[in-house]
């Protein structure tokens, strides 16, 4: 990823999972839901590949739900 104060940059590992569903309720007419990081998942960032001391950054934005109709005719 680079350097920073002469150390390289290291990504550490970042997996996410995300949930999707749809349900057709009548004709033209579905509920759909969301569910976005699902596992909580952290993207760390850190100085250096010899230690975990030396971190750089951390981002985490939340599980976060979404819900809604759609409708087509």
């Amino acid at each position: 990823m680079g350097l920073n104060s002469g150390l390289n940059v290291y990504q550490d590992p970042y997996e996410q999972v995300d949930v999707n569903a749809s349900v057709n309720l009548y004709e033209g007419l579905s509920l759909t839901a969301a569910v976005i990081n699902l596992t909580k998942s952290e993207s760390v960032t850190r100085l250096g590949d010899d230690t975990d001391a030396r971190l750089l950054n951390s981002s985490y934005s939340e599980r976060r739900y979404y819900a809604g109709f759609n409708y087509s005719f």
